[in-house]
């Protein structure tokens, strides 16, 4: 039972980050058309900076979520056997 009890957490992790990465892409799709700040929020010499900011800060903050999500799937899952075979440097001091 021990031998199948890491397979079934890796792909019940595996799901649930899969999900996950859906999820903010479609957050992304829907959320980022309807973020804007109103014109009175804030100065800026930029004339459509009340909807260019919230736009960049909500895109930004979601792509780093799906890269560090796609970067946990990629380490969770990545096979062992890749470092197995390389073999470290020695660093001598002369």
């Amino acid at each position: 039972m021990s031998a199948t009890a890491p397979l079934i957490v890796t792909s019940q992790s595996q799901a649930w980050i899969n999900r996950a990465i859906e999820l903010l892409w479609l957050v992304a799709v829907f959320l980022l058309p309807l973020a804007f700040f109103g014109q009175d929020y804030a100065q800026s010499e930029a004339v459509i900076a009340y909807v260019e900011v919230p736009k960049v800060a909500v895109l930004r903050t979601l792509a780093g979520l799906m890269a560090a999500l796609w970067l946990i799937d990629w380490g969770l899952h990545s096979s062992p056997q890749f470092f197995s075979n390389y073999s470290f440097p020695s660093a001598k001091i002369h």
